[in-house]
């Protein structure tokens, strides 16, 4: 897979989005974008960490909802 086509420059820096997962809810697919860094470079360091994480499944994003 072609990695450098994934992150995409703005004004800010570099970005880009991927796949982490299907939503339990609703089935669909859940992307997270990350951003900004300052290099294409970071930005594929990143990238790679993150799918290595998804792929293997260890990969979390913390909440913002409240739990009561």
């Amino acid at each position: 897979m072609n990695f450098d086509k994934l992150i995409k420059e703005k004004k800010k820096g570099f970005y880009f989005r991927i796949d982490v997962g299907k939503d339990p809810a609703t089935g669909k697919r859940k992307q997270v974008s990350f951003g900004p860094f300052r290099t294409k470079t970071e930005a594929k360091k990143e990238l790679l960490k993150i799918k290595a994480q998804v792929d293997d499944g260890s990969y979390f994003k913390e909440s913002t909802e409240d739990v009561n």
